[in-house]
């Protein structure tokens, strides 16, 4: 299938967003007194996984949209078979890296618990094992278990979108609700333990569909608005983009997890936002500028830079004492270095790991 330009410069933007928040968190948020960065760097996770999880839906919707349309729509099983060989290599090769340089406490008794999550794809499902071995994965975690959905999603989303979204956004918004109440009525009070069990996939559902809505949409109306798409697009676009600041202000202030009303849907109206925003870039006609093509660099290499990010900050920070002050005093010069750092790394990573006979081949 054929890489959309404008889609891959919003997956890029997904990435490099998630990674600015891992940054800041991890250097101790060194620019608090800045209010409006601080504002729009601390919820960078929140939104960035968020749009991460609709561009899974929406690509995933349109790979199988023209595997149909070519009259060789995959069963389950071809699907999820197409689905591990690209996710899995890489991945497992990560989290065996990881392990050969962590603690031997991992291969305790207990530390099997959390190696056994990890290749199992389940690292998400307890607060225990998420985040253990590598802080960013629980999002591969979700994705995977979405994976297993997916081609079922997909027909009911072909077959009505509109009506599909609705669904899944009540779905997710009561699922989001019965999990509170029941973690509430169970005495946590942990927001880092609601944040987990309100991340799931049943309770992130809406996100992958809508992504699939937004591209279903494309699909069917995308024709007939060609002598549109820059008198729509970017109107579109605009307007979303505001509202989805205007969301980020909003819900840092009032908070995403825990018992607050306002916290159940905040999710889905952000998903719901992000969807008419790749609906926007969608119409908008193809943005192929010399100037954006680092962007679309990262986003060809946006699954190694997202799987080995995390690490990479940590371990340069922990084993480089001038790398740490750099990015707690020079917070500004830390940011360049390490999206330079971990785009790199994701690239080789990405070519010898996920593609070695095209890196034989050029070598």
């Amino acid at each position: 299938m054929k890489r959309i330009k404008n889609i891959d410069l919003l997956r890029a933007g997904a990435i490099l967003y998630i990674m600015l928040y891992h940054c800041y968190v991890l250097s101790g948020q060194p620019w608090q007194s800045h209010t409006a960065i601080h504002t729009l760097l601390t919820l960078g996770g929140e939104v960035g996984v968020t749009l991460f999880f609709l561009l899974s839906g929406y690509g995933i919707y349109l790979s199988l949209s023209s595997s149909e349309a070519r009259g060789c729509l995959p069963g389950w099983r071809a699907f999820m078979k197409k689905r591990c060989i690209r996710i899995m290599p890489q991945y497992y090769v990560c989290i065996t890296v990881l392990l050969i340089f962590m603690s031997t406490q991992m291969f305790s008794n207990e530390g099997l618990r959390h190696i056994l999550a990890y290749y199992t794809f389940t690292e998400n499902f307890s607060p225990v094992t998420h985040g253990s071995i590598n802080g960013a994965l629980w999002t591969m975690g979700v994705i995977f278990q979405f994976y297993l959905i997916a081609p079922f999603l997909y027909k009911a989303v072909r077959k009505n979108w509109l009506v599909s979204a609705i669904v899944s956004i009540v779905f997710t918004v009561i699922c989001r609700f019965a999990v509170v109440r029941y973690l509430h009525n169970s005495g946590i009070s942990d927001n880092s333990v609601y944040f987990v069990y309100e991340r799931q996939v049943f309770s992130a559902l809406d996100n992958f569909v809508l992504g699939m809505a937004a591209a279903a949409f494309w699909k069917q109306t995308g024709d007939r608005m060609q002598d549109y798409r820059l008198k729509l697009g970017l109107p579109v676009s605009i307007a979303s983009t505001a509202l989805i600041l205007v969301w980020i202000f909003y819900y840092h202030s009032h908070g995403l997890y825990g018992t607050a009303p306002s916290g159940y849907p905040a999710h889905s109206i952000l998903a719901i936002l992000f969807s008419i925003l790749l609906v926007g870039f969608s119409l908008l006609p193809e943005m192929d500028f010399r100037f954006l093509r680092p962007l679309y660099f990262v986003a060809r290499n946006q699954y190694g830079i997202y799987l080995w990010h995390m690490p990479i900050i940590m371990i340069l920070q922990a084993n480089a004492p001038w790398f740490n002050t750099i990015s707690q005093q020079r917070f500004w010069l830390f940011l360049p270095c390490m999206v330079v750092i971990t785009c790199v790394f994701g690239y080789f990573a990405t070519r010898f790991i996920d593609h070695p006979a095209s890196a034989k081949k050029k070598g």
